[in-house]
C-alpha cells in the first residue's frame, strides 16, 4: 500500500491511477491535515512508503514527514516536487526524491524497488533498507531505497 498526499488531486489521482495499474494497492490524500489525522485513527496501518509533495496548503510535506515519524520512525517517504532542489528532503532522511513530473516508469520502478525490498524483510533475510546514500538533484534521480539483498541500479 502507499499513501500518496499532493493537493494537486489530478496529480495525486493519477499516481494512485498508475500505481494500481502495476498491481499496487494506493490511496490519495489532497490535506495533508485530514491525512494525520487518519494516522492517528484506529484504521490506519503504515504503508509501504508516503509519496508527498513538498508545498501544499495548510501543512508543507517536511512538516508532514515530522508528524508522521513522530509516530512511525522508520517510515519510508519520498518526496515530490516541482520546484524544491531536495536539500531539505536529504535532510529528513527521505527514500528518494522525485522532481514533477513525475514519469510512469520512475514511479514503477521506485514502488517496485520499495515492495521487493519489503518482500525481502518479510521473509526474514538478511536485508536492511538504506536512508539515502549519496547527493541527489532535481536533474538526477538516484536509487535510495538500495537493499543489501537486491540490487537497484
Amino acid at each position: 500500500m502507499f499513501h500518496i498526499i499532493d493537493d494537486e488531486v489530478t496529480l495525486s489521482t493519477l499516481m494512485v491511477e498508475l500505481l494500481e495499474s502495476a498491481g499496487y494497492q494506493a490511496v490519495d490524500f489532497s490535506d495533508p491535515l485530514e491525512y494525520l489525522k487518519f494516522v492517528d485513527s484506529s484504521h490506519y496501518f503504515p504503508p509501504l512508503a508516503i509519496i508527498t509533495d513538498v508545498r501544499m496548503p495548510k501543512m508543507g510535506g517536511y512538516e508532514l514527514i515530522d508528524s508522521v515519524r513522530e509516530r512511525y520512525p522508520q517510515q519510508r517517504v519520498i518526496v515530490v516536487s516541482g520546484d524544491d532542489r531536495g536539500d531539505e528532503a536529504r535532510n529528513r532522511e527521505v527514500c528518494h526524491f522525485l522532481t514533477k513530473p513525475v514519469s510512469p516508469d520512475t514511479l514503477f520502478e521506485l514502488a517496485g524497488t520499495i515492495s521487493r525490498c519489503e518482500e525481502a524483510h518479510a521473509s526474514g533475510a538478511d536485508v536492511k533498507c538504506q536512508k539515502l546514500k549519496r547527493a541527489f538533484s532535481s536533474d538526477a534521480q538516484h536509487c535510495a531505497q538500495d537493499c543489501f539483498a537486491i540490487n537497484c541500479e
